[in-house]
């Protein structure tokens, strides 16, 4: 990076400093209006916040990967910062939005989460992030929020928002960062590559649902279906056999287990695969993408949750998962047209919430409120 543009990166972050020094605030609603500025027409802008406890550990990562983007036409601002608590990083991201259009953010290590309650089931929603300009309360004033509406705006996302944070995990240490960005810089510059290809594996209870209309990203596509032969031993050998770019699971779960099925039974012995066992498995691990649409795999709060296991382990770069119980992404094509076209992650992941099909999904459906995205939004398949 040239002097000249570390001395406009430092303004940039100076003042981006005194914005964030400025929008510290805290309420039981959460209601504005926004009017954001016109899309720059120059790089488009996203931020970066990474906890000042580990932050000097990974200036070099967080340097290379700075250069990485930057060279693909994104503007990223970078923060050593550690929020205090959700509110005021909403408050933050409303504020650049409203200012400077950005794109989304990247929550790099430990930052603040918002807990929704609905059905009598408490999760962290990422939405409360994302959606800048619709109505939010917690009534009872116990930091869960209960409600959810368009308020003056609507409920779908301005901004995208990831996760990059392996810190519940039982093995976590400094290297699965460094292991991780390390990654993304060998994607980027074509040394991390896999043949365009996509793996689908349908357990019992979602075999007769065709999904070949909804995966729409990619033209190799293998699909499991067959129920006698869908099962966890088959599934761990295609991920660690088989080179495949992205995979879709169905399965059920628990947070840190899959439970896959036979002939339409979970629980059975040795037909579970643990986050412990993907984990273990990290070098074979093939797949650069996943989308887990398994109960709870994304519950990021709880120890070794099986997304976080992923993205920390074997070629992973990003993938998609639910927060809450029978929860994860439906009416896929909206998410893989999009990623098809080049589109990056981030980018995708917000469109998929467009209220087209609302019936069967969209933020305010239950089984919608959980989804969230792990790992690098700004990566592309193309």
């Amino acid at each position: 990076m040239s002097a000249e543009k570390r001395r406009g990166k430092g303004k940039r972050l100076a003042a981006a400093v005194i914005l964030i020094a400025a929008v510290g605030v805290s309420a039981i609603a959460v209601y504005v209006a926004l009017s954001p500025s016109q899309q720059p027409s120059g790089p488009k802008i996203v931020y970066m916040f990474v906890n000042s406890s580990i932050y000097n550990n990974l200036t070099g990562d967080i340097n290379q990967y700075e250069y990485d983007v930057e060279a693909r036409g994104w503007d990223l601002r970078v923060f050593n910062k550690t929020w205090p608590d959700a509110t005021s990083l909403k408050a933050n991201l409303t504020q650049a939005y409203s200012t400077l259009a950005i794109k989304g953010a990247i929550l790099v290590g430990i930052q603040p989460h918002q807990l929704r309650m609905e059905s009598f089931e408490v999760f962290p929603q990422e939405l409360f992030f994302m959606d800048l300009d619709g109505f939010w309360n917690d009534p009872d004033g116990d930091t869960i929020m209960d409600i959810h509406n368009a308020g003056t705006g609507d409920m779908l996302p301005e901004i995208w928002m990831a996760r990059i944070s392996p810190e519940t995990l039982s093995t976590y240490n400094l290297q699965l960062y460094h292991d991780y960005f390390d990654r993304l810089h060998a994607y980027r510059n074509g040394s991390l590559s896999r043949p365009h290809s996509m793996l689908v594996y349908q357990e019992d209870t979602w075999n007769t649902t065709n999904w070949v209309g909804n995966i729409t990203a990619y033209t190799n596509v293998t699909f499991y279906t067959d129920w006698t032969q869908t099962n966890a031993p088959g599934y761990l050998g295609n991920i660690t056999t088989i080179p495949y770019e992205f995979v879709h699971l169905f399965c059920h779960s628990w947070h840190d287990t899959q439970l896959h099925e036979t002939l339409g039974q979970c629980y059975l012995p040795n037909n579970n695969i643990t986050s412990a066992q993907i984990q273990a498995a990290s070098a074979s691990l093939k797949p650069l993408f996943y989308n887990l649409y398994c109960c709870q795999a994304a519950k990021y709060l709880l120890s070794d949750c099986l997304a976080v296991s992923y993205l920390f382990s074997g070629s992973t770069l990003a993938l998609v998962g639910s927060t809450r119980n029978n929860g994860g992404m439906t009416m896929n094509h909206f998410f893989y047209v999009p990623l098809g076209s080049g589109e990056c992650f981030g980018d995708a992941f917000q469109k998929w919430w467009t209220p087209n099909y609302e019936d069967l999904h969209g933020p305010h459906k239950p089984i919608s409120m959980g989804v969230s995205l792990h790992g690098d939004p700004l990566l592309t398949i193309l």
